[in-house]
């Protein structure tokens, strides 16, 4: 269900967010800029729940395992009550309906912004202060606007201000331009507006918005002694600037601001190399938790999150011929295996003694076929079990899935072990559903 992927993309992307607040904290320490972590983490957070089961299902195509582990969503969900089948039959329609319609709300509201910035522009008297070119407006600023060619546009009050402060001004909004940080800040909101329900994607967002007025602030304060007027100047300007989206602002967040005056007062802290060593070690252990099987699985593949086993009186009203891949719990007669179906035993394996087992799941069609491209691998004892289970996949047989009468796909996990052992002590340690692959074969 989508709903499972969701959940694990949000876990993804929370993960890689803890790991751009460590990575950025540890750039800070050694007066790097950090907004590097923080593009990253976004750009990654749309595209790989994306590309992973794209990637899974290619590798899928030419036989090849794709490896997955027992889902951080999936444990969550085998511990909470089963929806009720009315709900989790339409769960999916309802959530990408839901989705859809908050992506074009939100894609509306960047169209919307990204109009009124260019009336805004178009409105403004271009003028000169202290020899710099700006966009003189009644209000708004002071702020950088335009995407492919950023001015920086001021309220007349600016001209009230002495020309030391006006100069510290003048220098921020000149350093989002010469960084083209509108591009990234559009980026942000963009990306909010592909994902609008993850959370974590917000999060990241709103962290990019802030780790760029940090860098800018760093810039223009280098080489200066400025740090406290200039901590004073945000104040005032918080006070009378108007707030415009997608126009980085001089003092655009009252809730940042006292972590931005935090940062350019700080004193020097002790073993900076030391510490931002131990914060890219987090960064590292994120990451590695994000790129986990754990999270993975979930992003691959569908799981079930609850439900009832559907009637046969529901089963009618579906369309004959219908795509639809069941679960075994949604089924009344699930898959069962047809005997004799079980893969090669490895001569090489068999000689030199060697035991084991594979775990694999994949869809059974409606003609008791195995879907090759469907195949996931979730453990693999030694790579030529699992390559004699993918040969022989294509060959066997299964009693297909019944429901109210009629076949159906189901989604079914398959053990086979490989044992050299035949006889009543062997049948002990098969338990039914396992096929069990003699030497025999």
């Amino acid at each position: 269900m989508i709903l499972a992927w969701m959940l694990a993309a949000t876990f993804f992307a929370l993960l890689l967010g803890a790991a751009a607040r460590a990575l950025e904290s540890a750039a800070r320490l050694l007066s790097w800029q950090g907004r590097a972590p923080w593009v990253a983490a976004l750009g990654a957070s749309l595209a790989w729940p994306v590309l992973l089961p794209l990637l899974a299902r290619q590798k899928t195509v030419r036989l090849s395992p794709v490896v997955v582990g027992s889902g951080a969503v999936r444990s969550i969900a085998e511990r909470l009550p089963p929806l009720p089948s009315s709900i989790a039959s339409h769960l999916d329609t309802i959530l990408i309906s839901l989705w859809v319609l908050a992506s074009v709300l939100l894609a509306a509201r960047l169209v919307l912004a990204q109009h009124t910035l260019t009336r805004l522009s178009r409105s403004a008297r271009a003028t000169e202060i202290d020899g710099h070119e700006v966009l003189l407006t009644e209000s708004v600023g002071p702020a950088v606007v335009g995407i492919a060619t950023p001015r920086v546009a001021v309220p007349s009050w600016l001209t009230e201000l002495d020309e030391p402060l006006r100069a510290l001004v003048l220098r921020h909004e000149r350093e989002h331009c010469s960084a083209r940080d509108t591009v990234l800040l559009w980026l942000g909101e963009a990306a909010v507006a592909l994902m609008p329900w993850n959370p974590a994607v917000w999060w990241q967002a709103r962290q990019l918005r802030l780790a760029l007025e940090l860098d800018c602030d760093a810039r223009t304060l280098r080489n200066t002694e400025a740090a406290p007027t200039y901590g004073k100047l945000l104040l005032l300007i918080a006070q009378r600037q108007r707030m415009t989206r997608l126009a980085p602002m001089l003092a655009e967040s009252n809730s940042h601001l006292s972590r931005r005056i935090t940062a350019m007062t700080r004193q020097s802290i002790s073993h900076q190399p030391l510490r931002a060593a131990a914060l890219g070690a987090v960064a590292v252990v994120a990451i590695i938790a994000a790129c986990s099987s754990r999270i993975g699985s979930d992003l691959t593949s569908p799981q079930p999150m609850g439900g009832k086993r559907l009637s046969a009186q529901a089963s009618k009203s579906m369309q004959p011929g219908s795509d639809a891949v069941y679960f075994e719990y949604q089924v009344e007669k699930p898959v069962t295996s047809v005997q004799g179906n079980a893969p090669r035993y490895p001569d090489i394996l068999k000689m030199a003694g060697v035991e084991g087992e594979v775990y694999v799941s994949f869809v059974v069609d409606t003609m008791g076929l195995a879907d090759v491209t469907s195949l996931k691998v979730f453990k693999s004892s030694h790579q030529l079990f699992l390559n004699s289970v993918v040969a022989a996949l294509p060959n066997m047989h299964f009693a297909p899935a019944m429901v109210g009468g009629r076949k159906v796909k189901q989604l079914v996990m398959e053990p086979f072990v490989f044992s050299l052992v035949d006889g009543p002590k062997a049948a002990q340690k098969s338990s039914p559903g396992i096929l069990k692959v003699n030497p025999s074969r």
